[in-house]
């Protein structure tokens, strides 16, 4: 026994098809893109302004430390005036 079979299809209509997946795909290549790039910027906008607070609080507390020693210096100045 023997078994024939004849296959036809419609390859334009799948051509059409893989042709339109293919502009959906890229279109949404395109949309991740942009939303990493937007991603991207925010972090680094976040990144300067983290390293703007950071300098200030190093600053302030370098500051406030050389205050204490000067009083302290003062103090031991006074001192020293005082017992002699």
């Amino acid at each position: 026994m023997s078994f024939t079979a004849i296959i036809t299809a419609d390859a334009k209509s799948f051509e059409q098809a893989i042709e339109r997946a293919q502009k959906q795909i890229d279109g949404l290549e395109k949309s991740v893109g942009r939303n990493l790039d937007s991603i991207s910027e925010k972090f680094t906008d976040i990144g300067k302004k983290m390293t703007v607070v950071s300098a200030g609080i190093i600053a302030g507390l370098g500051v406030e430390e050389l205050r204490r020693e000067r009083e302290e210096a003062l103090k031991k100045i006074n001192k020293d005036k005082q017992e002699e």
